[in-house]
């Protein structure tokens, strides 16, 4: 059950960003900010080498980014 909403979420949340004006996107740079914890398995992991945010959501949320035309700045918080 909880699959299921989370991949229902999912793409509602695509569907939104697809669809969602571009008058919505922060500024003009169309960058947004998102923040994801620092180490929260398998969603959220910082990678030792480069301590950027990697993981399941995090390659969801780059996708989405893709196909709805925005930039991510992830900011990772303990």
């Amino acid at each position: 059950m909880k699959v299921m909403s989370r991949i229902l979420s999912i793409a509602f949340l695509v569907v939104y960003l697809s669809l969602m004006p571009k008058s919505y996107a922060q500024g003009e740079s169309d960058m947004i900010v998102a923040a994801v914890l620092a180490n929260w398995p398998p969603q959220y992991l910082t990678d030792n080498e480069t301590g950027k945010p990697t993981g399941f959501a995090v390659d969801i949320f780059d996708e989405i980014a893709q196909r709805a035309h925005i930039k991510v700045n992830y900011r990772v918080y303990q």
